[in-house]
């Protein structure tokens, strides 16, 4: 994984230090299939401030998924910029669907303490890329080994450090043996 910023320290508000209409006027061209929907609080302390729901991207998405913008045009450029191109470059295949276990939730980290990313809307846990032929790399039984499905999820972790803060993987901890996690 990687880390702009030591997790544990972070105090990184929501990412809305850039211009809402900016950023969904770049998702928009980034190709993004998306919906706006209004910002909402709840009384826990959870929120998500230029929300959307993110639908599909160059590749299709297994669902919906709710997010700040700024996260979805993260994941967006990733797809674009990375998990696509390297599918052809290692594997001769082309991505077709992002399978994801959730964006938005709300929640506190495992300390406890604090709200999560996924409470704020700027995080996404991906468990799987699917190529075009059908094939479907997931990061709980390709991670480990040496293979060229394991070349292509590490470097495309490794690439999404390029996109997002903080990307925990199977080499993290225990709690992300099964899933990137990208906020």
């Amino acid at each position: 994984g990687c880390a702009l910023v030591a997790p544990e320290t972070s105090t990184r508000a929501p990412a809305l230090r850039a211009d809402p209409a900016q950023c969904l006027a770049d998702l928009r061209a980034s190709g993004a299939r998306f919906r706006e929907l209004a910002d909402f609080f709840t009384p826990d302390g959870c929120q998500v401030v230029n929300a959307v729901e993110l639908q599909g991207l160059a590749s299709g998405l297994n669902r919906p998924a709710t997010m700040t913008c700024p996260t979805a045009l993260a994941f967006s450029r990733l797809d674009s910029h990375v998990l696509r191109p390297l599918a052809v470059e290692l594997l001769g295949r082309r991505g077709r669907t992002l399978h994801h276990l959730g964006a938005y939730a709300c929640r506190n980290q495992r300390d406890g303490r604090r709200i999560s990313q996924h409470g704020l809307g700027q995080a996404l846990d991906l468990w799987a890329i699917e190529l075009d032929d059908g094939q479907i790399l997931k990061i709980r039984d390709d991670w480990r080994g040496s293979t060229p499905r394991t070349t292509y999820l590490r470097r495309a972790a490794k690439g999404a450090c390029d996109h997002f803060h903080l990307v925990l993987t199977p080499a993290s901890d225990y709690d992300h043996q099964d899933h990137l996690h990208l906020d």
